[in-house]
């Protein structure tokens, strides 16, 4: 039988629950009832070739990277969401400064579309997004078999 999941995109954490006799959270394969809202693009040269490949990294192991490398890893994206650079609000925080991460206009888009810049790729705040959605379904996957 099909399963469903819902699942709660949210500014600080995610998180993925499923409707069984109540509500039941799923944890996520760090074994934590709550994801971080968090992702971070790493570079990672490969052995044989020399090209190199993104990884993308999300939850609390992209929380504890920004530590180490905060112009490429973004939280609290959802705020990001639906906006554009002409957004009142999106000036606040590009004035502010207290951002690694670039937020600039994207070059695909229209004068006003926005994308934050990870591992030197411009990303849409969706894009983004999509990336900590994956990684609540496939931890649910796993989870639910």
């Amino acid at each position: 039988m099909a399963k469903s999941i819902g699942i709660d995109l949210g500014t600080t954490n995610s998180v993925a629950g499923i409707k069984k006799t109540q509500l039941e959270i799923i944890t996520n394969t760090e074994g934590e009832l709550l994801t971080p809202s968090c992702v971070t693009v790493k570079k990672k040269k490969k052995l044989l070739k020399a090209a190199v490949q993104e990884e993308y990294v999300v939850g609390r192991n992209a929380l504890e990277w920004i530590k180490q490398d905060p112009v490429n890893t973004i939280t609290a994206v959802k705020r990001l969401m639906g906006r554009s650079l002409d957004d009142p609000e999106i000036k606040k925080i590009i004035a502010n400064r207290h951002l690694q991460y670039r937020i600039c206009q994207h070059t695909t888009g229209t004068a006003t579309s926005l994308a934050v810049v990870l591992g030197g790729k411009e990303h849409t705040p969706a894009q983004v997004s999509a990336k900590i959605l994956g990684k609540l379904k496939s931890d649910a996957e796993k989870v639910l078999g």
